[in-house]
């Protein structure tokens, strides 16, 4: 019996990333993804048990690592506007990102599965609450700091501002106008300081 090659899972899922978030799920066949990978395809069943869970597993070291290094700021103990604005900065050259430039992977998916439920749509969920309540701890300590108006309702930008990374990351994946884009979140943050 023939031995399935070692191979380092890590290597392989990010390199999964890499195809399902430029292609998307129904896009990308597993005979495509061992050639990127590099891993034959009983490894790769063997490590993911095929197509659904190693989509999964891809789409879960994303979120993780969107965590790790894009929503870190706004998580913060000390986060506060400085860091809501630093992120939609990245916003505003993602299409100049060798990876953003695709889009947000979670985004992408939300788009590709729509409603349907099972671990895919709990992780979508999962994130996007996630994200509004990174936003809102930031805006709590930005109205402690006096930073945005104090009428401002926090949870109700919260929610925009989740919706508005969604919106210019889908608006980047067609690579729309950087100026639309900056015009958007240029009106948000105006929003937030208006008397």
């Amino acid at each position: 019996m023939a031995r399935v090659r070692e191979f380092s899972a890590d290597i392989a899922l990010n390199k999964a990333i890499e195809m399902f978030w430029e292609r998307g799920y129904a896009n990308t066949s597993m005979r495509e993804m061992v050639k990127h990978t590099g891993v034959a395809h009983a490894g790769l069943y063997t490590a993911f048990g095929g197509k659904d869970g190693l989509f999964q597993s891809a789409l879960e070291k994303y979120e993780e690592r969107i965590f790790k290094y894009l929503f870190a700021g706004i998580e913060s103990e000390r986060a506060d506007l400085r860091d809501i604005k630093k992120l939609f900065q990245f916003m505003q050259s993602a299409q100049d990102d060798k990876y953003f430039k695709h889009g947000c992977f979670i985004a992408n998916t939300a788009l590709e599965f729509g409603e349907i439920s099972g671990p895919i749509h709990d992780i979508l969920s999962r994130t996007f609450n996630r994200q509004v309540q990174g936003f809102l701890n930031a805006l709590k300590n930005a109205k402690e700091k006096t930073q945005i108006n104090q009428k401002v309702d926090i949870e109700d930008a919260a929610s925009c501002l989740t919706v508005l990374f969604y919106g210019c990351s889908s608006l980047t994946r067609m690579n729309a106008p950087n100026d639309s884009i900056q015009r958007a979140i240029n009106s948000q943050f105006n929003s937030l300081v208006a008397n």
